[in-house]
């Protein structure tokens, strides 16, 4: 793991009002799929209101990520995929695209290939 940044340090705002993401409910272990309402610096946390209507202020940057889309990936981009189109997202980064779909090399060792955009988190 990375070394804390010095307490002068500010995290950077990632996410902006609007934006699709998914964010841990109260911090837990499943990803739901919302948008970003607000950010606040002082807090450095974001305000989510969840696709099924619930609202979540002081969400933690690193409970979020953004939702998964159509944007282009890189290959070698550091990304989540669910793994055999399987409910939880695993860490991995892009190893290759052919057409639609990606190639998956996850940290874990396991590798995938043909994997759907929409199956990707960035």
């Amino acid at each position: 793991a990375a070394p804390a940044p010095a307490p002068a340090a500010r995290a950077a705002k990632v996410f902006g009002k609007g934006d699709k993401i998914e964010a841990l409910y109260k911090g837990k272990k499943n990803w739901y799929a919302g948008v970003v309402d607000r950010y606040d610096a002082d807090t450095e946390t974001y305000d989510v209101t969840y696709d099924d209507g619930e609202v979540e202020k002081g969400v933690k940057q690193e409970n979020i990520a953004r939702a998964p889309g159509d944007s282009e990936l890189e290959v070698g981009q550091k990304i989540e995929a669910k793994y055999r189109g399987k409910k939880k997202y695993y860490p991995g980064k892009i190893a290759a695209r052919s057409g639609d779909t990606y190639d998956i090399d996850y940290d874990d060792g396991e590798k995938e290939s043909g994997v759907a955009r929409n199956l990707i988190r960035e």
